[in-house]
């Protein structure tokens, strides 16, 4: 009486172990460099969003002819230097709507504030960030992005 033989090799197992892990790893680094292009266009259109609508605070504040102090617009009430936004962490939490769980608000400077999406590696930290610097001395507001934005 013959038996047929059932089941797999060796061979074909470690053939199969072999391909599943190139496969596992391909994936590693396209997840990696997906997140890391979603984290940069969350930046680039978070700093859009801080342009427009800073530039649409001043406007309203210039309007009102409140350029220093408190505005209240819609129940928010946001701090106003030289007629702009001053640099605070609470303006920039109202004024986009973000969470300080996702991202990170560090005051550099008297006039300035960095934004950092959290979740960020520190090799990337240095080059995945916005820079917020408010109206003084003449000078207007500016909105920054590194030169190389970066968010791996």
């Amino acid at each position: 009486m013959n038996k047929r033989q059932q089941g797999f090799t060796l061979i074909e197992l470690l053939i199969s172990i072999v391909v599943i892990g190139v496969l596992a790893a391909g994936s590693t680094f396209f997840y990696r460099d997906t997140v890391g292009q979603a984290k940069v266009a969350l930046v680039q259109d978070t700093s859009r969003a801080l342009r427009q609508n800073s530039q649409l605070v001043a406007l309203m504040a210039g309007a009102r002819g409140n350029l220093k102090g408190a505005m209240n617009q819609d129940g928010e009430q946001y701090t106003l230097s030289s007629g702009s936004l001053s640099a605070t962490e609470q303006n920039m939490l109202m004024l986009l709507g973000i969470s300080g769980h996702d991202w990170q608000i560090e005051k550099s400077g008297s006039d300035e504030l960095l934004l950092r999406p959290r979740g960020v590696s520190e090799d990337y930290a240095k080059n995945c960030y916005i820079r917020y610097i408010q109206a003084h001395d003449g000078l207007a507001q500016r909105i920054e992005l590194p030169d190389q934005l970066a968010c791996g």
